[in-house]
């Protein structure tokens, strides 16, 4: 490693000691990942050769293989030697020394600027902007939290020792080394930069983790960051710009760093705000291109005189496309008629059975009456509209049968809503709409499985009941049963908030401790990795590589129990170490001979409860009784120093045969709640298809996870860890609470043994499915 940076004179040395360990480890874990990556960039190199019909690129694809095997060492040393001075430069805020290759400044400059070197300089600025988009959301984080130790008002990338401009440059200074042509360096570039984009997004993760313990910025709330760059489209927003898609889907979540509970950032997470989040929150609507007020209707009432036209019925074209275009009011006898269809349903009760059939479209039958086929043009239209609507919510497999039931009941009611204002069908904050949104997040608790008796059902089915009662032709009923609604969800929500709050407690606890496990693991690597670096017999470097290794670990994680243990494994280690080194002097063979019994009973303790298999056990002491036995042999007379070879990480190690990835259950019943705790047993890091999926779930989504019986249980995303290394998911109407790690969720996802459940409003979802039917599928209809 190389020596530590200097820092400024007026920074506190506590914040250099930091700075130094992120600078540390950075170049330790970069250079561990380029030694590994020569493989990767071959297998590239050589797909793209054999895809390519040209036969000159084709051999500048294998030109540049052969170079880069041969030259790999030297490309490591550059990109760490560059990366390095960068951090070093940005940490004392000196300015980088200018290239002689810099990009021009003016229109004179250009001519005297090789061709070669511009094309390079425009392909570090591609890759800096990828990599920027690729590790946005912890790239942000890391640079604030640095910029903050580095004393930095505003930090940018620029700013950031360790940021994608300072990785973009050091990956052409390494491609410098694979030859003099630019030809060959772009290629490396390109393919370098594939490789290195998954690592750089997980060292900014670590990074954070790492700053995050050591007390840098713990509240950063991962809400707050930079505006997109321009061209580009912030992560996770919806077809529609604006700020309703951008407040309802911020990329990092909105769970601030736990405080404690009760305080004000726990109430973003538990209380009033989760029912907003979980329950019909306006602006966790997501259907595209609903912008204006009577585009809906219009595009809608195309489809429909579509739909006439192919039954031979002919239609008036409709005019214009505000709410109010060609607008007449329907007629009193349309109303009345309605209104005697809307007191029969208000008789019908909801059958609480199973298996119920599928709600009839009353508005079907309407518009087959004499009435119905006499109706104004823009009468026909809207009930068949909201018709059409009813229909593929009754054929939506998402949604219950009951509330199917439930919501069928309110078809004479919605349409007569439509002829009211037309504004209906576009605007979400529609009081009707808003009510048919609430009822479609109230839903999600339960999935396939309604429960009758739950009080919230028997909530919706008493606000169906009054509207049925009550609804002539004034709106604001509707906005009275949401506010009815949305206070008894809150109320009823309170219990839960309570449950949620216990178990992110003990979700935090038990993080916290993985956390320091984590970091326990960390440390005894890298002290075994420190002795590693004394070139070494390979029996040695095997043992303390593999089984040593294991014994430091389990040690280590153990905590204050086995600090004593721990500290004399590292004695042993490095007595073994001294034992296998040159004794030309007879001073210490005699030392030797006298140390070796008591190194071996302690090798043999350590075998054991590292639990070694006996024949690695045999194979490694027979081999460390060669090394010795030409030291203290009787008689023997030294002679040539066993070979020694220098330890490369991860290279012929003995933690190579990793086994498959396994999904770990733990249960916990804990102040009557009850816990599960999953996370993933995963030895090697695994690159999991869903992992993206994972990181764009938010507060208020929901879950299915499988459980034994092969049925699926549902859950709701309450709660997430600052660190995001735990997710917690709890049910309205059950005790338990599961908490899982990300890499967990995501496996289970790839597996099928969880999915991530539809939130999208079931009136959004029918629009959304009724415009993206072609016309003369719907007219076949």
């Amino acid at each position: 490693m190389s020596a530590a940076s200097p820092m400024p004179p007026n920074l506190p040395p506590e914040r250099g000691r930091v700075i130094n360990d992120c600078r540390d480890f950075t170049l330790r874990r970069l250079r561990e990942s380029l030694h590994g990556m020569l493989t990767k960039i071959e297998e590239d190199l050589v797909a793209r050769a054999e895809a390519e019909l040209d036969r000159d690129q084709r051999n500048l694809y294998m030109f540049t293989c052969g170079k880069a095997r041969e030259n790999w060492a030297g490309i490591e040393q550059a990109f760490i030697d560059n990366l390095s001075r960068y951090f070093d430069a940005r940490v004392r805020g000196e300015p980088l020394k200018a290239s002689a290759d810099a990009a021009p400044k003016s229109l004179d400059e250009l001519s005297l600027v090789e061709e070669d070197v511009l094309t390079q300089d425009l392909a570090v600025s591609e890759i800096t902007r990828k990599l920027k988009e690729h590790c946005d959301e912890d790239l942000y984080a890391v640079e604030q939290r640095l910029g903050s130790l580095l004393g930095k008002q505003d930090p940018t990338d620029a700013d950031n020792p360790i940021g994608t401009e300072a990785i973009a440059n050091a990956l052409r200074a390494a491609s410098e080394e694979v030859d003099p042509g630019v030809q060959m360096r772009l290629v490396l570039l390109q393919s370098l930069e594939q490789q290195i984009s998954n690592e750089l997004a997980r060292l900014y993760q670590e990074l954070n983790t790492r700053l995050v313990r050591q007390n840098v910025l713990p509240g950063l709330r991962r809400g707050f960051r930079r505006a997109p760059m321009a061209g580009t489209r912030p992560r996770g927003a919806g077809a529609a710009a604006g700020g309703e898609q951008a407040m309802s889907r911020p990329d990092f979540g909105t769970v601030s760093s736990v405080q404690g509970f009760g305080s004000a950032s726990m109430t973003q997470g538990f209380g009033t705000t989760s029912m907003h989040q979980g329950f019909g929150d306006p602006s966790m609507s997501g259907v595209g291109g609903f912008d204006g007020e009577g585009d809906i209707y219009a595009m809608l009432a195309q489809l429909v005189q579509g739909q006439m036209a192919a039954q031979g019925i002919p239609m008036p074209a409709v005019g214009g496309s505000g709410p109010a275009a060609g607008f007449t009011p329907a007629s009193p006898f349309v109303f009345e008629a309605l209104s005697a269809l809307q007191a029969e349903a208000d008789h019908l009760p909801v059958s609480p059975g199973v298996g119920l059939p599928v709600p009839v479209n009353v508005l079907r039958d309407f518009r087959s009456s004499d009435l119905g086929r006499h109706l104004g043009q823009f009468d026909a239209i809207t009930v068949d509209i909201v018709a059409m609507l009813f229909d593929l919510i009754f054929d939506d497999a998402n949604i219950a049968d009951p509330i199917k039931a439930l919501v069928g009941r309110l078809q004479i009611p919605l349409v007569k809503v439509a002829m009211l204002d037309r504004s209906f069908f576009s605007s979400k904050a529609h009081p009707a709409r808003r009510l048919l949104d609430l009822i479609s997040q109230a839903m999600l608790r339960w999935g396939r499985d309604v429960g009758h008796d739950d009080p919230l059902y028997v909530k919706l089915a008493e606000i169906v009941d009054r509207i049925l009662r009550d609804f002539e032709r004034d709106m604001s009923l509707f906005e009275a049963c949401n506010s009815d609604l949305e206070s008894f969800i809150e109320a009823l929500e309170s219990e839960e908030s309570q449950r949620a709050e216990t178990a992110a407690r003990l979700a935090e606890e038990r993080e916290q401790e993985r956390l320091r496990r984590d970091d326990a693991r960390r440390a005894a690597d890298d002290a075994v990795d420190d002795r590693l670096r004394t070139p070494l017999p390979a029996v040695v470097q095997n043992l303390l590589d593999g089984v040593w290794r294991r014994l430091l670990r389990t040690l280590a994680e153990r905590g204050a129990d086995t600090e004593v243990d721990y500290r004399q494994a590292l004695v042993t280690a490095d007595e073994l170490i001294w034992s296998v080194q040159p004794k030309s002097d007879p001073e210490e063979r005699r030392k030797l001979v006298q140390a070796l019994p008591g190194l071996l009973r302690r090798l043999n303790q350590g075998f054991d409860t590292a639990e070694a298999h006996p024949a690695d056990k045999l194979l490694l002491l027979n081999g460390l009784f060669d090394l010795h036995a030409q030291w203290i042999k009787p008689g023997a007379t030294p002679g040539a120093p066993p070979p020694v070879k220098q330890w490369v990480p991860g290279e012929g190690s003995a933690n190579d045969a990793v086994p498959a990835p396994e999904v770990v259950t733990e249960h916990v019943e804990q102040d009557g709640l009850e816990y599960e705790d999953i996370s993933l047993n995963l030895p090697a890091h695994l690159d999991i298809a869903d992992e993206g999926r994972v990181a764009e779930l938010k507060r208020g989504d929901w879950v299915e996870f499988k459980q034994p019986d092969g049925s699926f249980s549902r859950m709701r995303l309450n709660w997430v860890s600052p660190q995001r290394g735990i997710y917690l998911f709890t049910n309205p109407g059950s005790p338990r609470a599961t908490s899982i790690a990300p890499d967990a969720l995501a496996l289970q996802l790839a597996r099928g043994e969880a999915r991530i459940v539809d939130a999208a409003p079931m009136f959004e979802r029918a629009v959304s499915q009724a415009l993206a039917q072609p016309r003369d599928e719907v007219a076949a209809g």
